[in-house]
């Protein structure tokens, strides 16, 4: 993980992959062979006691076929941009660093 704060009021959290093993199959982990080419990977991250944020959405893509929205339980890709305090990112970047 990569944490930065790269301008006022914003915090970035990046995943970094540094290999990849040409063996790695998500079919040993029981997916679908038909869904190998369209997993995606979420990250999920808390704060404590945050202040109450101003959230913005961005669809990235979304669906348009009707039959295949329907056979997917989330069928558009969706960014959530949130608006915290300054202070507060502050200190979470603070924490974050110092616990490592």
């Amino acid at each position: 993980m990569v944490y930065s704060l790269p301008d006022t009021a914003s915090f970035h959290q990046d995943v970094v992959f540094t290999g990849f093993d040409s063996d790695f199959s998500p079919t040993n982990w029981g997916f679908a062979e038909s869904s190998t080419n369209s997993l995606q990977i979420q990250i999920i991250t808390e704060f404590y006691d945050p202040p109450q944020p101003l959230m913005l959405t961005n669809y990235i893509y979304v669906e348009q076929n009707p039959q295949v929205r329907a056979a997917m339980a989330s069928p558009d890709l969706i960014d959530y941009t949130l608006d915290l305090d300054t202070m507060f990112l502050a200190r979470v970047l603070y924490t974050a660093i110092t616990k490592w």
